[in-house]
């Protein structure tokens, strides 16, 4: 089996999904308010890891993406750091880019600006219309599109 990975400052870093564990962009006050129990616990301002039994953690991660953006929840497996990832990436160009540049790589992957910090770095929300989650687009940006950009990473909870 392959293992999971993504990068991060550059680098390839290997992961393990924890098994009952996963990341909602939701506060724990709304996840109440739609239903959710089990273990709920605030990770950032807009953010909420909820702890599930093994066996209920993809149906409850099936029921949840009906209603908010969920993930599973990750750690590093050189070092057992959590890696809370989000729906957001962060883009880095090897240099200024265009809007027609900046447009056409959000469309080729179906993604919404949130935030453009500089002419080189912008951060950038996936949708449903994106076909992935985001440690495969990840993935995928740092492998295929290294003539563009300098680097392509999560941002994380």
């Amino acid at each position: 089996m392959a293992k999971t990975y993504t990068y991060r400052k550059g680098k390839k870093v290997y992961l393990k999904k924890e098994q009952d564990q996963l990341v909602v962009r939701e506060t724990p006050e709304a996840l109440g308010r739609m239903g959710f129990r089990g273990s709920l616990q605030q990770v950032s301002s807009h953010s909420t890891r909820l702890s599930v039994k093994s066996e209920e953690l993809d149906s409850t991660l099936n029921e949840i993406r009906k209603e908010a953006v969920a993930h599973h929840a990750y750690t590093q497996e050189s070092t057992g750091a959590e890696f809370l990832i989000t729906d957001r990436i962060m883009i880095t160009f090897k240099e200024e880019v265009s809007n027609e540049v900046l447009s056409a790589f959000m469309a080729k992957y179906a993604l919404i600006l949130i935030t453009k910090y500089s002419d080189r770095e912008f951060l950038l929300r996936l949708t449903d219309q994106t076909g992935m989650n985001p440690l495969k687009l990840v993935v995928l940006i740092n492998e295929t599109e290294q003539s563009l950009i300098e680097s392509c990473e999560h941002d994380l909870n």
